[in-house]
């Protein structure tokens, strides 16, 4: 802008930058994966019944937490978000048959919800045994309500020192948001 119209913005750099990396590295990204693509096994983070869930308990969820053991020597680029839904029917009509909705990676069918992709920038550098343990908080957005916005915390552990307490290799802590 300043060398084709003489206009100068450096004065909205910081905010456009800001804005940029909200929008193309800390926004999930929807994404279709398969099981190769995870570092390791899928550990649930939060469980829900909605049946008998109060919308102020969903307005002040608490930290989840979970330990992620990464299967494979790599880089670690983030992680997934899927869910898993089991129709019960309910306490007046039980269901004959419970029925598991998933929309975890796969390589058979898939449903048209796909995953939530979170990325680590840069990619957390593994080896195989190591642990990831995730806490994330599960907000809504300040600016609108209704999307959602993730508070995370990372930290990757790697093998255990000569005292046998686990070596920390790596610490994040991230918001990502939903759109």
């Amino acid at each position: 802008m300043q060398s084709l119209y003489q206009v100068d913005f450096s004065c909205m750099q910081e905010q456009f930058l800001r804005e940029q990396e909200q929008y193309y590295l800390l926004t999930g990204a929807f994404v279709h994966l398969t099981p190769k693509n995870l570092a390791g096994q899928s550990k649930p983070l939060l469980h829900l019944d909605l049946s008998t869930i109060g919308l102020d308990e969903l307005k002040d969820l608490h930290p989840c937490n979970c330990k992620l053991k990464v299967a494979r020597d790599g880089q670690v680029e983030g992680f997934c978000g899927f869910f898993d839904v089991e129709f019960r029917g309910s306490a007046t009509n039980p269901a004959n048959v419970v029925h598991t909705l998933t929309t975890q990676p796969t390589t058979s069918t898939s449903t048209h919800w796909g995953q939530q992709i979170f990325g680590f920038f840069p990619p957390l550098e593994v080896k195989r045994g190591d642990v990831i343990d995730c806490t994330v908080t599960i907000k809504r957005q300040r600016k609108n309500h209704r999307l959602l916005q993730l508070e995370g915390h990372f930290i990757l552990y790697g093998a255990k020192s000569e005292v046998g307490q686990p070596v920390k290799k790596d610490e994040r802590k991230q918001n990502f948001f939903i759109d």
